[in-house]
């Protein structure tokens, strides 16, 4: 906790930002296009939620934070939230761009 001078807590909030991705399952090979809207090519197919879990596995692998999918379950373009910066968010996926 952080105290200020009168020694009462100030609340902290953490940061989450919502960003939407679109995803291209039964890809030959796991890849990130970083941009406006990142592109992320999944290897599992969208059938059963096998696509989500692979996006959720593999966002959660890169940034080491659990992430959430808002909307687009069932669409390749889907809003994820996740518990850090946009900024960091998109550094991170950056780092694997390509």
């Amino acid at each position: 906790m952080i105290f200020c001078v009168t020694e009462q807590p100030y609340l902290t909030f953490p940061v989450m930002t919502e960003i939407y991705v679109k995803v291209e399952p039964a890809s030959d090979e796991f890849k990130v296009e970083n941009g406006q809207i990142p592109r992320i090519e999944l290897e599992s197919e969208a059938e059963n939620g096998k696509a989500n879990q692979e996006l959720n596995r593999r966002l959660k692998d890169i940034t080491g934070k659990k992430i959430g999918i808002v909307s687009g379950h069932k669409s390749r373009r889907k809003k994820i939230v996740v518990d850090m910066s946009e900024d960091e968010l998109r550094r991170k996926l950056g780092e694997i761009d390509g």
